[in-house]
C-alpha cells in the first residue's frame, strides 16, 4: 500500500493500463489534459473500434471518492458506449458511491483490491509490472497538463507549500498547483 500511496498520479494510470494489457486487452491511457472523466480505455480484442470498458484513476491518499466522481464515470461509460466502468482509487469510496455502483456494470477498486489483482497475475508478470512502474522517479507528481515532473515550492506569507509546474508560465494549467500531502 505504501507504494500506491507515494506513487505519482500518472503512474497509477499507467499501472492500471499495463495491468489490463497484461490481461490481454488493448488498453491505452487518454493522455494529459482534460480526459472527460476517463483515464484508461479498454478496447474489444476482436474489434478495436469497440470500447469494452473505461476506467478512472484517483490517487487520492486521504478521503474517499464520493458519489459525484463515480456518477461522472458512469456518464462517461455511456458516452463511450462501453459495457463496463472501472473506478480505481488508492484510498476508498464513500457509502453513497458504493450504493450507486450496486447492480450496475460499475466496479469500484480500492488500493487493496488493486494489489490483489496484481498479485493474482503470474508471478513474473506481476514482478515485471512493479519494476516498470517504480523505474526512475515515481513519487514526484507530474503536471496534469504537460506531464513535466513538478517542483516543490514553499508557500510564502502563510500560504501552503505546493507542487508547481517547472514550465510555468509557458504551461498554464488551472490545476497545475497541488498541495503537498
Amino acid at each position: 500500500m505504501d507504494l500506491l500511496r507515494t506513487m505519482d498520479w500518472r503512474l497509477l494510470e499507467t499501472l492500471v493500463c499495463r495491468y489490463w494489457q497484461i490481461k490481454g486487452y488493448n488498453a491505452a491511457t487518454t493522455g494529459p489534459g482534460a480526459d472527460g472523466g476517463v483515464d484508461v480505455i479498454l478496447r474489444d480484442r476482436q474489434d478495436p473500434r469497440r470500447v469494452v470498458a473505461v476506467a478512472q484513476c484517483k490517487s487520492w491518499t486521504t478521503g474517499n471518492v464520493g458519489v459525484e466522481s463515480v456518477r461522472a464515470l458512469w456518464g462517461a461509460r455511456d458516452h463511450f458506449k462501453a459495457q463496463l466502468a472501472l473506478f480505481y482509487t488508492v484510498y476508498g469510496f464513500t457509502e453513497a458511491a458504493s450504493e450507486f455502483a450496486k447492480s450496475k456494470h460499475l466496479k469500484l477498486i480500492d488500493g487493496h483490491s488493486l494489489l490483489t489483482q496484481i498479485n493474482a497475475l503470474p508471478t513474473e508478470d506481476a514482478k515485471a509490472l512493479l519494476r516498470e512502474i517504480t523505474e526512475g522517479d515515481y513519487t514526484t507528481p507530474s503536471c496534469p497538463k504537460c506531464e513535466s515532473k513538478m517542483v516543490f515550492k514553499r508557500g510564502t506569507e502563510g500560504k501552503h507549500d505546493f507542487w508547481g509546474c517547472p514550465r510555468f508560465p509557458v504551461c498554464r494549467s488551472s490545476t497545475m498547483r497541488l498541495r503537498k500531502q
